[in-house]
């Protein structure tokens, strides 16, 4: 992945923070590079003189209006218990620190790349597509403490996608009415459901898989995580808005983890369900572009869609009203 420069304050503040807590002084630290998720988390990847590689990880100024600290102990917590679990799949907890300058973790540096364009070639490829079936059926069927899973209860999709509706209300755009429309439907839909609740990512997508060079595939970015269902997961890897590259594959790549999912699970799918999710995750992702959107103006930006036009507010959620056609 490509690492963005970071300004000085900020990588000096990040860098005596990391320092204090392995004990070492700053210039002996270099912040090698940052890279973001936008709306939820900052990543600085560090080297130190004498230890390994790592990655900081923290909440943002843009965090989605929650309790930022609270959730980032809980992403910690998760990973700490995934870890002892021995999931290969979830990168391993270094640290959990509370420094002056708020608060983080260290993940270990993994060795690999995690953009989205390398897995493209793969996207025929059954044996990738059973192997990513297989961490997500571990992911679903992983026990969790109840005190985990209490803690994890409140942190569903439902409330992720309330708080976007309550936000694209507030937007002077075109597409604001609309998409905030259909978040409340989604919304109203899963207060009706009785799905059985699984530990779900929430964020499962070729963006957050890194394939090691030893040939592990790891699952990063674990900050949506929560309770829910099975297919909401499958939902939003194959929703539209991540298959640019070949659109037309996407059905019977489904089909394929499906079948793989359903062989290493012993869960039988619910594929209108699925479709249900694909929509949702439309939805989502409209909401997003928005946000997005907001942020390019916000630094006096005008967002570009020549290349993905399928990306632009407008266009993602004219999807997500055709794939609702098919369900509903």
């Amino acid at each position: 992945m490509k690492l963005r420069k970071v300004e000085s304050f900020r990588r000096e503040k990040v860098a005596e923070s990391i320092s204090t807590y392995l004990g070492v002084e700053s210039k002996q630290l270099e912040i090698l590079g940052q890279f973001s998720n936008g709306a939820i988390n900052d990543h600085f990847l560090f080297s130190c003189s004498n230890g390994d590689p790592g990655v900081w990880r923290e909440r943002n100024a843009l965090a989605l209006p929650v309790d930022c600290q609270n959730l980032l102990k809980l992403e910690a917590q998760l990973i700490a218990g995934l870890s002892k679990q021995e999931r290969a799949w979830c990168p391993a907890l270094v640290a959990s620190i509370e420094q002056h300058y708020g608060e983080g973790f260290i993940l270990e540096a993994i060795n690999g790349d995690s953009h989205p364009k390398q897995f493209y070639d793969e996207l025929e490829n059954r044996a990738f597509w059973y192997q990513t079936a297989q961490i997500m059926a571990e992911l679903h069927d992983t026990s969790l403490p109840v005190e985990m899973q209490e803690a994890l209860a409140p942190c569903s999709l439902s409330y992720v996608l309330s708080s976007f509706a309550e936000w694209v209300e507030e937007q002077a755009h075109p597409m604001s009415e609309t998409i905030a429309k259909e978040l409340e439907f989604i919304v109203d839909d899963l207060a009706r459901a009785k799905a059985a609740s699984v530990l779900c990512h929430n964020d499962f997508r070729m963006g957050n898989l890194l394939r090691s060079k030893s040939g592990q595939i790891f699952l990063l970015d674990w900050e949506f995580a929560g309770l829910g269902e099975r297919e909401q997961d499958i939902g939003w890897l194959f929703a539209p808005c991540w298959r640019y590259a070949k659109p037309e594959a996407i059905e019977e790549n489904l089909s394929v983890f499906i079948e793989s999912y359903q062989e290493l699970s012993s869960i039988q799918i619910n594929e209108e369900r699925v479709g249900f999710w694909r929509y949702a995750s439309q939805v989502r992702w409209s909401a997003i572009a928005l946000m997005q959107e907001w942020r390019l103006k916000q630094q006096g930006l005008e967002p570009d869609y020549s290349e993905v036009p399928q990306q632009s507010p407008e266009n993602a959620i004219a999807e997500a009203r055709r794939l609702k056609a098919l369900v509903f």
